[in-house]
């Protein structure tokens, strides 16, 4: 009875107060943006530890020279916060949620660091070209909008391509995973990346295959230096 006297007050509200927390469904105040403030706090944090579990998922014999910062702003667990806003932007169009989130991860970011990386290009990483048109755009992409917005560098999304459609990576173990990848990443000009320090950015690392997928492409170009951000990882 509770449940239901609550969605029947959400839906009133929503009569009156289109633009709600995407979380608590309370009516946002002035300076809100798709998330309140009280749920913006409490959504779960890495503190952007590097050993919270992004280098563990990175498997290919990358040079540790090459590597720069490897960090996740958010805590990827099924059926919380993180994951519905995730679905939201994923799933649902709601771009400017992603652009949101990659921009307060950026400001988050950047308090956190004393010594936070020289980078001079982002990239998200893309999507097949079918996919994007039948989206309408790359998730990713928009969260490197939003982290771009604070670090004012050079958004590339045309230096590295997707080559292929891959299936889905949800049921799949880290070895299909990997399978489902492998071969599908290409460099369109390595003279654009040469002795740069690049920041890969994507949404969600479960096995990271995705991600080495990426780095495979990348690793050997001369000079390049790698930092990886995603929006969330997997716990």
């Amino acid at each position: 009875m509770k449940q239901i006297l609550k969605t029947y007050w959400n839906d009133f509200l929503n009569l009156f107060f289109p633009n709600l927390c995407k979380l608590c469904k309370i009516p946002l105040i002035e300076g809100e943006k798709h998330i309140c403030i009280a749920c913006l706090i409490d959504l779960p944090r890495t503190g952007f530890s590097e050993e919270y579990g992004v280098l563990p998922a990175l498997q290919l014999a990358v040079p540790r020279e090459s590597i720069g910062r490897t960090v996740a702003f958010l805590v990827y667990e099924k059926g919380g916060k993180v994951q519905h806003l995730v679905h939201s932007f994923k799933y649902y169009g709601n771009t400017k949620l992603a652009f949101g989130l990659g921009r307060q991860a950026a400001v988050e970011w950047l308090n956190a660091e004393t010594d936070f990386p020289e980078i001079d290009v982002i990239i998200p990483i893309p999507l097949y070209k079918w996919r994007q048109r039948k989206r309408g755009y790359n998730q990713s992409e928009w969260i490197a909008k939003g982290i771009n917005s604070v670090l004012n560098k050079e958004l590339n999304t045309t230096a590295v391509q997707r080559l292929h459609h891959m299936e889905s990576q949800t049921h799949k173990i880290f070895f299909e995973r990997w399978l489902n990848v492998k071969d599908k990443f290409a460099v369109t000009d390595e003279a654009l990346l040469e002795k740069k320090h690049i920041l890969l950015v994507d949404d969600v690392i479960t096995s990271g295959a995705t991600m080495n997928a990426c780095l495979e492409v990348v690793k050997n170009i001369p000079g390049i230096k790698i930092s990886i951000f995603s929006l969330s990882i997997v716990k």
